[in-house]
């Protein structure tokens, strides 16, 4: 079993094209893998509500753009859900990895005229606290809100962090591991020309399981801390930056 057998039910035919290599199946992979990144989103964006109707996959299917996954600003410390903006499956459709854009980057702050620094505090999936095995990427744990340990998806989940672009690599916090690889090297595809730039992000590697309980991405939650916290700071930020603020020239601010 695969991603795919729980995507969609092929047919005996259909999967026997599907695992070749010709350039039909490759479409095909590329067709249903932007299908099953469209679900997601709408699952977390509606808090897994489920629809009544199903579609057709006798069909072309016509993906619209989701005009209302805009990249967040976060100064002090906030829960970030973060938006599905990249997907890729690999290990014979064993195997998927999500890029999950969290916030943007913020700039230089002005009290102190030090960068901004953005660390992850906490990961949760499903609504339960993420324990990581001491390279802080992997998955050891779950633990719930009444203290419940579940060890089920132990090893089936990876978790890369970066705090700027993809070679920015870090960890949650009360972990460390100084061989943390860039993003390019972790998700399929991708080469050193993804470069992510004053982006706060998270690739999700998650190994397809039944027996494991582990057969969709779930819900991911963020805590993060940006060393922005001053209230002169975040004004003059959002004035002057030319990405996501007003971009207001420095010399026409009377400081």
């Amino acid at each position: 079993m695969s991603w795919l057998n729980d995507i969609v039910d092929f047919g005996s035919s259909v999967l026997g094209f599907f695992t070749s290599n010709n350039i039909g199946a490759q479409i095909v992979k590329t067709a249903i893998t932007g299908y099953a990144v469209n679900k997601i989103n709408k699952s977390i964006a509606k808090d897994n509500e489920k629809k009544s109707t199903q579609q057709d996959t006798g069909n072309r299917i016509q993906l619209d753009p989701d005009t209302e996954a805009r990249i967040p600003v976060v100064y002090g410390s906030a829960f970030v859900k973060g938006i599905i903006t990249d997907a890729r499956m690999s290990n014979n459709n064993q195997t998927m990895h999500f890029c999950l854009t969290l916030c943007e980057r913020t700039g230089v702050k002005l009290s102190d005229n030090a960068y901004s620094v953005f660390n992850f505090l906490q990961v949760y999936h499903n609504d339960q606290l993420c324990v990581f095995e001491s390279d802080g990427q992997t998955l050891k744990h779950l633990v719930d809100r009444t203290n419940t340990v579940n060890a089920k998806p132990a090893g089936q989940i990876r978790v890369y962090c970066y705090r700027g672009s993809s070679i920015e690599p870090t960890t949650p916090e009360g972990y460390t591991n100084p061989s943390m690889p860039p993003a390019y090297s972790i998700m399929p595809g991708w080469t050193a020309n993804y470069k992510m730039s004053d982006l706060v992000f998270a690739i999700v590697r998650v190994d397809y399981s039944k027996e494991k309980d582990v057969t969709g991405l779930g819900q991911w939650e963020f805590k993060l801390r940006n060393t922005m916290t001053l209230p002169g700071d975040v004004i003059y930020d959002q004035l002057t930056n030319k990405r996501y603020g007003a971009g207001v020239p420095a010399t026409e601010i009377n400081v």
